[in-house]
């Protein structure tokens, strides 16, 4: 008889869909991770990263619903709420986005991509206070980052025009 863990097979095929999708193969990887769905339908890391891959050709629908069944099996993933905030504010939903960002930081308030996506939401719509706090947040989170120039510039520009309003 054999013994084996169906976290452990679902894991075992999302690792082969990324490593086909590090080569390229975009089919291939959709394959595996709805194989790791096969296995386990609650390995909601398979979930998002079929999203991801769908987002990443801006399929944003299917993206969505991807994203959307992750949520539902998990309402505690971070990523799956950030990235659905992608997909809302890349389909002019900034509102919305904003909402899911706001809710990937109540379920992980060290994420700092979705401090930096929030921020970057809340300008489009003008919600300067807002804006003022968040870009805060991102750079105490992640003051080393890749983002971390472009926030301290728009942080000290914020500021300047709040001074002067």
């Amino acid at each position: 008889v054999f013994e084996f863990d169906v976290a452990d097979l679902a894991e075992s095929a999302s690792e082969r869909a990324f490593a086909t999708l590090t080569e390229g193969s975009f089919s291939l990887a959709l394959g595996a991770y709805e194989s790791a769905i096969q296995v386990d339908p609650n390995y909601v890391d398979a979930y998002v990263n079929i999203g991801t891959l769908y987002y990443d050709r801006k399929k944003f629908e299917k993206a969505q619903r991807y994203y959307r069944q992750a949520i539902a099996r998990d309402p505690h993933h971070a990523k799956a709420y950030f990235n659905l905030g992608n997909v809302l504010d890349e389909l002019g939903c900034t509102d919305k986005a904003i909402e899911l960002y706001e809710k990937a930081i109540e379920v992980d308030s060290t994420f700092s991509d979705a401090y930096f996506n929030l921020e970057t939401a809340c300008e489009k719509l003008g919600t300067q206070g807002k804006t003022i706090k968040y870009w805060t947040g991102y750079l105490e989170l992640d003051p080393d980052s890749r983002h971390a120039d472009f926030s301290r510039r728009r942080l000290k520009l914020l500021r300047s025009l709040s001074l002067t309003s």
